[in-house]
């Protein structure tokens, strides 16, 4: 296959309902230090850390989703996981492998090792070969399995893994609150009782009570041990299977030198022991590493209690951390700490030696560049000024983050250390413990919980802290007293209401509220947790873990009750109320009255918002949901799926991970703290409609003279506002043979779509095949313009001897008990023979009950004379449910036609859909899909667009309006979403690829939930096509350079496009300005033609135009001589870099040149390595729009030179280089470069990574061969 880089050498010798989402700012933490020493990695913070017989140390970076090993050389390498946050790879090589935020590593004495993927609860063994595989859990979060296989055991969340010399594995099942222990494959509970607390020593383990989130060790002899985080206490399983304490007896520090028994302890996150049997413990809230020796006697050894970095090259007792999180020791008594908030991994030597950095370089921030390139680590909430500055809380940073309107991120409050600072300090030089929730006050200033020191703080304008609330004697609730001084618990979800009042969340379970005269007074809660007190008094009201907090414009209270799953309302005369959620814990489908929906709100940190229009948002489920005018609740942004996707898109189709503090700001866009994805999204306001059709393809047969049947397309509105649409059609050949029913017309957001029939005239047309286009266009709307291919068959009626259709290809009635008959509906069976086909029709049913009668059985059709069955349900004496039936039409020797008809009988109360109001009467169990476009013993020819619609009804007779619908194939074609048209009608096209005597289609269909599930069957023939039109593979337009699947492009990019019958031969531009036809073949993006590089059978090479539009979905179609393919969807964001390589498949060595103090230049290779301030030139495409701006397919100019509008930025082997060019090439079509230097420190080798990043997106690496110093 020809590659677009070899081919540029060639060349330079010649020369919804929503609306788009986007990234605000955050982006991936991805490790980019493979091959390199590990103290010139930078790392975010280590979690854990384990060591093998072979003194390899392990390391999990969680926020890097990625498994590190250390050899004892100090260079450091990738075992599992790139970054993206999901589980998947089992079976394949461990570096391919996906981890979803990983947990505990530990090895056993075989070299095997163990990794908890946390997120995904489930532990991974990465075998000797490099094999990964899931040896515990399902995937699923619970608890269960005790006594059984392993494999299918639920987990929830585990946090630590150890193994001992027999092969036993133990698991910390963190959120179960249970030590689990894995023999032979088999599953037991050994401790924990699934409450969080503590039990004294003597209890038998089973029984007892243990905190989560802690750690687990086995010593030399096998005896095993917790490291009970909670508890502040190390404790250990004694044969009889009793639990009892080996260090710590409370919370805090002492006891040095004395029994470890007696000592306090804070926060024990890990322990480990060396080959004396001496325990470390990793004291993280007292930044000491503590040691207990064989003699049960406890002393410091290392740390000097301090929260700081320092003390490298000194003793351990000189050291400073940062919340240790992680020990280990190795074969010979190194002893390894994570130095979790420190971003180091530091080692003391044996016997007490010096500390010393192993792994890491500090904080990663990204301060003073773009914020889409700035690293966050626990963003929990976001506020906007008057003045357009964001902030957001970057907790476990212990930092506020700020950005400028201007797109810069820095730190506002913090320096990275968590501790406390006095009043009076300067904000960025401050110490902060967990900053969780901000606001602004009314003045403008910076607001935030400090919640680890029990404070709400402000920074003046001076730019220095001073405290509002907090800092008093523990542990009274303080009501109608002086904020200045009052206790406080863990104050939270901050917020300002018009007059000044700031409210806030208390660890009490109440809200209060300070009010301008600095008086705190508690405004809902009574304390108690059980649920109580709607309608009356919010004083005395039980409320469950309060998530988040708003207020509208009238001073009206919004609270989120995790424990309740309600968001509640406390109105200006302090009346509490539930607006939605009926206290179960689960999801609801759209369009339900909020006070009937479930909801499953973020159990730490959720998010209300109320726009200027007073409707309350929240999030719920990975979604924003928001309650309409109706008290019907929708879903704003966010599909469910748990990860990160969708930006340029529908904020309908992205992807959100435990999205928690919500704000608008002064233009309506609302700002999302995506959690776990470490990112602040942006949906952007204004009603923007798109433009959503049911078909993109449609195929009409005919005989010559003979116009056939018309056929129907609907256009949806699928984002917000009004859609106006103009319609508009176009031939490639035989004049004007295609019409629509309407010119245009309007469709509203969330409305059944409009319906379209597309007719065609043959009078005046030979035999032969045609194409056209029906085009929908519409002013201000990103998408448009949407195209249709229509593909007309024409044949000589002598040449017909049979051949039939019946449409459509199945029926659903809705019939409630005891009313009237629903209206009837016919099934119309067709031929384009001209000769009469004789016809017989028999009905079965389902259960043997007729519910219809059938007429019109038998007859004869022929061109122009179909057959039409009506058919009219009796349902009189049916009660409710689901009742089947089957036509069988035969017709001549043709094969046998087999609708599928459904009647669906309601109970009388049952009104409305479970899209809309769930009726009381009627629970709906399950999902009736029907397919309607085709019935089984259809005949058709492969290549051409074939529509599958069906029809979607739940047994309580309500539509099925959100969910998913998917289409799969028999004959191995990729498989199909079908989109919803709003009414219970779910479409899309199936671009056939091979072809099949039988072809099964199944459908498959869920409701937004997954409660509800349906499928249904067509089985039929595929024909061979004797001149089939071009066909763009699925997902086969590409980055010209780096060929990554699934990525959006870029404008300017040089793209591929991937299919079959492209061309009908190779041609490739010779010269510049490019051509848009190459021999006979064209592509067009939105209507516009490309400039071709190079055209083939299965590949063109095409440049995306500059100026089109960005954050919308185009499409993309190819035409050869009058055939045309369907279109095929792109993504179109501002910018998405490749870089040439070598190979010319986007892997390997990049396509890099050095150039030499002299001038020369020569192209990099590993007989040609560049040196440490080497200038290098870094080929690429899709860097996006330049300045100045130039037309594509023309060569770039050389003064001035065309730059890259949006900035780029250059690692080499993981270290920062410094640009000094990037943009156009002069004198190339499309052709990028980045110049740089190779930066000082970059280690030697023939495979160092090289890494472009663009508004926090970084490119596919390729590698570069670097020469020692």
């Amino acid at each position: 296959m020809l590659r677009i880089a070899l081919l540029f050498l060639t060349l330079s010798l010649c020369v919804p309902a929503q609306q788009v989402i986007t990234t605000y700012a955050g982006t991936d933490w991805l490790f980019a230090g493979d091959g390199q020493p590990g103290t010139q990695s930078a790392i975010g913070p280590p979690v854990a850390v384990a060591t093998d017989q072979k003194g390899n140390l392990y390391v999990v970076v969680t926020a890097m989703n990625t498994l590190l090993k250390v050899v004892p050389s100090g260079t450091v390498s990738i075992v599992a996981g790139n970054g993206l946050r999901i589980s998947a790879g089992d079976g394949g090589p461990a570096r391919a492998a996906l981890l979803d935020h990983p947990g505990g590593v530990a090895a056993d004495s075989a070299g095997n090792l163990y990794i908890l993927d946390s997120f995904a609860s489930r532990l991974r063994e990465i075998g000797l070969d490099g094999t990964i595989r899931t040896i515990v859990g399902t995937g699923a979060n619970g608890f269960s399995g005790d006594n059984g296989p392993a494999t299918k055991a639920t987990l929830t969340n585990p946090t630590s893994v150890a193994v001992d010399q027999a092969g036993n594995i133990f698991i910390l099942d963190s959120n179960n609150l249970r030590l689990r222990k894995i023999a032979n494959g088999i599953i037991t509970t050994i401790a924990g009782n699934g409450q969080s607390g503590f039990s004294p020593d003597g209890a038998p383990a089973l029984n007892s009570m243990i905190s989560g989130g802690g750690g687990v060790a086995v010593d030399g002899a096998g005896n095993l041990y917790i490291a009970d985080l909670g508890n502040c206490r190390v404790r250990t399983i004694d044969s009889g299977g009793v639990l009892r304490t080996v260090a710590g007896s409370t919370c805090g520090f002492s006891g040095d030198g004395g029994p470890a028994t007696k000592a306090a302890l804070s926060q024990t996150a890990a322990v480990a022991f060396d080959s004396h049997n001496n325990m470390y413990i990793a004291d993280r809230g007292n930044q000491r590493i503590r040691r207990v020796d064989a003699n049960g006697i406890i002393t410091t050894f290392a740390g000097n209690g301090s929260n700081d970095f320092a003390g490298d090259g000194s003793a351990p007792l000189a050291a400073a951390f940062s919340n240790p999180s992680g020990v280990a020791v190795d074969g010979d008594d190194n002893v390894y700490v994570a130095d979790r908030d420190n971003q180091r991994v530091r080692k003391i030597a044996a016997g007490g030696g010096a500390v010393s950095t192993i792994l890491g370089i500090g904080s990663i921030l990204g301060d003073g560049g773009p914020a889409s390139a700035g690293f966050f680590n626990n963003p929990l909430d976001v506020a906007v000024d008057s003045n357009g500055v964001v902030y957001l809380a970057d907790a476990d940073s212990q930092r506020i983050r700020m950005v400028t309107p201007g797109g810069v991120v820095s730190t506002a409050v913090g320096t990275g250390r968590q501790g406390f600072s006095p009043d009076g300090t300067l904000a960025a030089a401050a110490l902060v413990s967990n900053p969780s929730s901000l606001t602004i006050d009314p003045q403008g200033n910076l607001v935030f919980g400090d919640a680890g020191n029990g404070r709400i703080r402000r920074v003046g304008s001076d730019g220095k802290l001073v405290t509002i609330s907090g800092g008093g004697q523990c542990c009274t609730l303080a009501n109608g007293v002086p904020a200045a001084g009052a206790y406080l618990s863990q104050p939270g979800f901050l917020r300002y209401d018009s007059t000044g009042n700031l409210y806030f969340s208390n660890g009490f379970n109440v809200v209060q509220k300070i009010t301008p005269t600095g008086l705190i007074v508690t405004l809902a809660g009574s304390g108690d947790t059980q649920f109580s007190g709607d309608g009356g008094p919010a004083t005395k009201a039980g409320i469950g873990r309060i998530v988040a907090l708003a207020v509208d414009n009238s001073r009206n209270l919004y609270l989120a009750d995790y424990l309740h799953s309600r968001i509640r309302k406390v109105d200006q005369n302090g009346v509490i109320t539930t607006i939605a959620g009926n206290g179960t814990i689960a999801f609801s489908e759209d369009g339900k009255p909020a006070l009937q929906t479930t909801l499953a709100l973020n159990a730490a940190a959720d998010g209300v918002a109320i726009d200027k229009a007073g409707t309350v948002f929240f999030s719920d489920t990975n979604r924003i949901r928001r309650i309409a005018a109706d008290g019907t609740i929708s879903t704003y942004a966010g599909s469910g799926n748990f990860g990160f996707s969708g930006d340029g898109g529908l904020a309908s189709a992205a992807s959100l991970e435990t999205p928690c503090g919500l704000v608008f700001d002064s233009q309506g866009n609302l700002l999302i703290t995506d959690q776990s994805n470490r990112r602040i999204r942006e949906v952007l306001s204004g009603q923007v409609p798109i433009i959503t059709l049911s078909q993109k393809g449609l195929t009409f047969n005919a005989i010559s003279g003979v116009s056939p049947a018309s056929q129907a397309l609907t256009i949806v509105n699928g984002a917000l506002g009004v859609l106006n649409f103009g319609i508009t059609v176009s031939t490639a050949s035989g004049g004007n043979w295609l019409s629509t029913s309407i010119s245009g017309g309007s469709v509203a957001a969330g409305k059944p779509g409009v319906s379209v029939d597309v007719r065609i005239d043959t009078k005046r047309l030979a035999t032969g095949d045609y194409y056209g286009q029906v085009v929908i266009t519409g002013p201000g709307v990103p998408n448009s313009p949407q195209s249709v291919t229509v593909v007309l068959h024409v044949i000589d009626a002598a040449s017909v001897t049979g051949g039939v259709s019946l449409l459509p290809g199945g029926l659903v009635f809705i019939a409630t008990q005891g009313a009237a008959a629903p209206a009837p509906q016919s099934l119309t069976l067709s031929t384009l023979s001209v000769q009469a086909l004789s016809y017989g029709a028999t009905a079965t049913f389902g259960d043997g009950r007729a519910w219809f009668t059938l007429a019109n059985t038998s007859g004869n059709i022929f061109n122009g004379k179909p057959a039409v069955f009506a058919i009219q349900p009796n349902v009189s004496g049916f009660s409710p449910g689901i009742y089947s039936a089957n036509l069988t039409i035969a017709a001549g020797q043709e094969p046998i036609q087999q609708p599928q008809l459904l009647l669906i009988v309601t109970a009388p109360s049952g009104t409305s859909s479970n899209a809309r109001a769930a009726a009381p009467a009627c629970t709906a169990s399950k999902l009736a899909p029907v397919i309607t476009s085709l019935a089984s013993g259809f005949t058709v020819f492969a290549a051409w667009p074939i529509p599958i619609e069906a029809n979607i009804f739940d047994d309580c007779g309500h539509p099925l309006l959100s969910g998913s619908v998917t289409a799969t194939f028999s004959t191995g074609d990729a498989p199909l979403s079908l989109r919803s048209l709003q009414d219970g009608r779910w479409a899309a096209t199936w671009q056939t690829q091979k072809v099949s005597a039988q072809a099964q289609i199944n459908v498959q269909a869920a409701s937004s939930s997954g409660a509800l599930t349906g499928t249904a069957q067509v089985v039929g023939g595929l024909q061979v096509n004797p001149d089939p039109p071009p066909q763009i593979a699925s997902g086969g337009v590409l980055n010209g350079a780096s060929y990554q699947l699934s990525s959006p492009l870029a404008p300017g990019s040089l793209i591929a496009v991937f299919g079959t019958h492209l061309s009908t031969s190779n041609a490739s531009a010779n010269s510049l300005p490019l051509p848009s036809v190459l021999n006979d073949t064209q592509v067009l993006v939105a209507g516009r033609s490309l400039p071709l590089v190079f055209v083939s059978d299965t590949q063109v090479n095409a440049e995306i135009p500059f100026d089109l539009a960005i954050n919308a979905t185009q499409q993309v179609i190819v035409t050869r001589g009058t055939t045309v393919s369907l279109p095929e969807p792109v993504s179109i964001v501002s910018d998405r870099s490749g870089v040439f390589t070598l190979s010319g498949d986007g892997l390997g060595s990049g396509f890099i040149v050095a150039v030499y103090s002299d001038g020369r230049q020569a192209l990099v290779g590993n007989d040609n390595p560049v040196k440490p301030g080497d200038a290098i030139v870094i080929y690429a495409t899709g860097l996006g729009d330049v300045d100045p701006r130039v037309i594509a397919g023309t060569a770039a100019p050389i003064t001035p030179l065309s730059s890259t509008v949006n900035p780029v930025t250059v690692t080499v082997g993981g270290l920062p280089a410094q640009v000094f060019f990037s943009g156009l090439t002069p004198g190339f079509a499309g052709l990028y470069q980045v110049n740089a230097f190779v930066p000082a420190g970059v280690p030697a080798g023939n495979n160092v990574q090289v890494v472009l990043t663009q508004n926090g997106i970084s490119s596919a690496p390729v590698s570069i061969a670097v020469q020692g110093q």
